[in-house]
């Protein structure tokens, strides 16, 4: 078994004879991802999600953080995924090099784009989760360094530079600008003051499903760590409260970080649900646009990676100005609390 890009239905066999789950029926419906190999398994014990994790994020101790995570949010009535234990009574499973986890199917669907409701309820299970995360504690150590660091950006730009077409140059240097802002407005020192709790680090609609109007599973905790909070809501507003073309297909990159339209209206909802439950600070939004700018570059300078050598220029650039631009526009109005 190695790192591929597909389970047969040899190594899913040998994977689920590590558990007590009994006999499959039925095998391989995809279950989406982009970092992560997913599998929808079903046995004559029930509908299980099998999960191959990223090799980023397999020490013992994210795993152990992570699951002690999802054991917690369970505690508090979060939704979301519990990991079974394997025969031997860990919560994951290692073969050769693979790292795997299996937890019970959450049945829900997509999310509806158009559907304020689901926005709204978004917004709600995020305050909820970090409600939820205030008491957490664990002996596993999670301690990642700042999230969408501008030298991140810089170190994907890098990539980028040797080669780049005339046509992108001065594309380059908007960016590089974007960077050097980041870097004035948003220093280590900053970053560090503001209020810190358990964040998801990864809330779009890939990583939710919903049952009717309400959020019915909250997944994929692999980015979970102390973080500026801040930095979830920087995600709800991207990815649920701006406007796309097209839904999110969490198996695409492309789709996960397409450009995105403000919305006015829609972020008025999901950051006023947000503070109805939990108040953000004045800090906080102060700096909401900074987190919105480096938020948006790092998803292209991150997904550059996933794609081949010869579609990522292209990829980068494509309509990278306008979010941003339409965040230094309205950027007081990004930064006033919610009434």
């Amino acid at each position: 078994m190695t790192n591929g890009k597909t389970l047969t239905p040899q190594d899913i066999e040998q994977i689920l004879s590590h558990y007590d789950v009994g006999q499959i029926t039925n095998v391989c419906l995809p279950g989406g991802g982009t970092a992560n190999l997913n599998t929808i398994v079903e046995t004559d014990a029930g509908r299980f999600f099998l999960r191959r994790r990223n090799p980023k994020y397999c020490t013992d101790d994210q795993l152990l953080f992570d699951h002690d995570l999802m054991q917690h949010l369970a505690r508090k009535a979060i939704p979301g995924p519990q990991p079974c234990r394997a025969k031997d009574g860990k919560t994951w499973l290692r073969i050769e090099e693979d790292t795997f986890e299996l937890h019970r199917h959450i049945e829900g669907t997509v999310h509806d784009r158009n559907n304020r409701e689901q926005i709204r309820s978004a917004a709600r299970e995020l305050a909820l989760f970090h409600l939820a995360v205030l008491d957490f504690e664990t002996e596993a150590s999670k301690a990642w360094p700042r999230y969408d660091s501008p030298l991140l950006i810089r170190g994907g730009l890098a990539k980028l530079q040797k080669g780049l077409s005339p046509e992108h140059k001065d594309d380059l240097q908007f960016v590089k600008r974007q960077a050097h802002i980041l870097t004035t407005h948003l220093p280590d020192k900053r970053y560090d003051a503001l209020p810190k709790y358990v964040i998801h680090g990864d809330y779009h609609p890939a990583n939710m499903l919903f049952r009717g109007d309400a959020v019915a599973g909250i997944f994929d905790l692999d980015w979970a760590s102390r973080q500026p909070r801040v930095r979830d809501l920087a995600d709800g507003v991207i990815f649920y409260a701006a406007e796309r073309a097209t839904d999110v297909d969490g198996a695409d990159i492309v789709s996960l970080t397409h450009a995105v339209t403000y919305n006015r209206e829609r972020i008025h909802l999901f950051l006023g649900t947000y503070h109805e439950t939990l108040h953000i600070k004045e800090e906080e939004m102060a700096v909401l646009p900074q987190f919105l700018r480096a938020r948006w570059l790092h998803c292209r300078a991150a997904g550059m990676s996933k794609l081949p050598v010869e579609q990522r220029e292209s990829y980068f650039f494509q309509d990278l100005r306008g979010p941003i631009g339409w965040i230094e526009e309205h950027e007081e109005e990004l930064s006033t609390v919610p009434s």
